[in-house]
């Protein structure tokens, strides 16, 4: 395949996922059809199927852009010192991220689709950057005697992906009335109680 047409696929498949955004935000996402989309993009529904298959795959891309965030952000924070620090500064600036930037209408959708088309398998994806990054950060915890080590690195990483994944929940739950940078951190360090060995903390 050419570069000219590689330059090409990559913007028709551009110009439908912002034109399905577009719409999901202007007309709610239930009210926006394959039809509109490609209407909207001046393309056909053979080239949506092309690639994607289904409206609700894009908020699933929209999900992978989020997990790239996260890659961003441990790379701000990965010098700061102290494991409890660096792991309240990620969520933090997980939360902020998504609060300004991603907003609870997209994050309902993002919910939904990822139930409706059975969407477990690429949110509990362990190769996904959130599992990955949390898991060097509490496995680095652990040799420097920061973070409890009679449970594994996986376990608390997974813990600490399922309470931020309900923290979001609950923040489209409740239609965003709560301040989720404050909120979220206050909850995130709750948990993190339980896994940090301090003075005062012998485990």
């Amino acid at each position: 395949m050419s570069n000219k047409l590689k330059t090409k696929k990559m913007e028709t498949r551009r110009n439908l996922y912002e034109s399905a955004l577009h719409l999901f935000k202007k007309e709610g996402y239930n009210n926006v059809s394959v039809d509109d989309i490609v209407a909207f993009a001046g393309t056909s529904k053979g080239t949506f199927y092309n690639y994607y298959t289904s409206k609700s795959q894009i908020i699933i891309e929209r999900f992978k852009e989020i997990d790239n965030e996260y890659i961003k952000i441990y790379k701000k924070i990965r010098k700061q010192p102290g494991t409890k620090n660096k792991l309240l500064l990620f969520s933090r600036m997980q939360h902020q991220y998504i609060q300004e930037n991603i907003g609870c209408d997209t994050l309902q959708i993002v919910f939904a689709s990822l139930l409706n088309e059975k969407g477990a398998d690429y949110i509990d994806n362990e190769k996904r950057p959130i599992f990955v990054v949390l898991n060097k950060i509490i496995s680095e915890g652990q040799k420097h005697g920061e973070i409890r080590s009679d449970l594994s690195s996986y376990y608390i990483t997974k813990t600490l992906v399922h309470c931020m994944r309900g923290i979001f929940y609950d923040w489209c739950v409740q239609n965003g009335r709560f301040n989720l940078i404050k909120v979220g951190n206050t909850y995130i360090k709750s948990i993190l109680e339980g896994f940090i060995i301090s003075p005062s903390n012998d485990l």
